[in-house]
């Protein structure tokens, strides 16, 4: 079976390191698609969390953290869409957290549903087998 919990977690955490590290390495390419700030200092800080995020992520697959995360950031896209900052990347960035979000929350119904179909399993009866119809009382029959 499919570990949904550990392909969705890495896909987050590679996709997080990969926008942590961006601002980092090349400031002024992530100030065209996301917008310009003076502030460089929080834009690191951001960058520097972010990694952080990832790194948690990919080591301890926590889900709980990939949500919270894929929900600030989709937070973080309406809110800018929402000022009239339109800009094509915010909306594959939402599309983006919204499918973390839905892979997670997917993960979670799995989970539940798996935990409350064991929690009726337990103790169910089996069902001998009758004899045929054509066999006589005091008969070895094979049940």
């Amino acid at each position: 079976m499919i570990d949904m919990k550990r392909i969705t977690v890495r896909i987050q955490g590679f996709y997080y390191m990969a926008i942590g590290i961006w601002p980092l390495i090349h400031a002024s390419s992530y100030r065209e698609v996301y917008g310009f700030t003076n502030e460089d200092t929080v834009l690191t800080l951001v960058g520097l969390l972010t990694i952080c995020a990832a790194i948690s992520l990919l080591i301890k697959r926590y889900s709980f953290l990939g949500l919270c995360l894929a929900l600030s950031f989709l937070y973080i896209d309406v809110r800018y869409l929402i000022q009239d900052n339109f800009s094509f990347h915010f909306i594959i960035d939402m599309l983006a957290q919204s499918s973390f979000i839905g892979l997670i929350a997917y993960e979670a119904y799995l989970r539940y549903k798996q935990s409350r179909g064991n929690r009726f399993k337990v103790g169910t009866a089996t069902q001998q087998a009758m004899p045929s119809p054509d066999t006589l009382p005091g008969d070895a029959v094979n049940f």
